[in-house]
């Protein structure tokens, strides 16, 4: 499947409660080249806390095993951002 946008992208993830290959690769490219708007980076920052809190599961078969990033991985490429909060 092919994603035409991240919202795409998150509901598929979110409907079927699992992060695939296809979709770990799409999510670490742009995580490298940074070429997401605040509103897609929103959308990242979601799904990366649904994984950590379980409540999406990520696969990995063993012919993914050296193409794909483990979730670590994906969490050490998104550089930590400093927030500013409007009072």
């Amino acid at each position: 499947m092919r994603y035409g946008s991240i919202d795409e992208l998150f509901a598929q993830i979110w409907q079927s409660g699992y992060v695939n290959s296809h979709a770990k690769r799409v999510l670490k490219t742009l995580l490298l080249e940074q070429s997401y708007t605040q509103d897609e980076q929103a959308t990242i920052d979601r799904l990366l806390y649904a994984v950590r809190r379980g409540w999406l599961k990520v696969g990995r078969d063993t012919t993914e095993l050296n193409n794909v990033p483990s979730l670590e991985e994906l969490f050490r490429l998104r550089a930590p951002r400093s927030r500013v909060y409007d009072n």
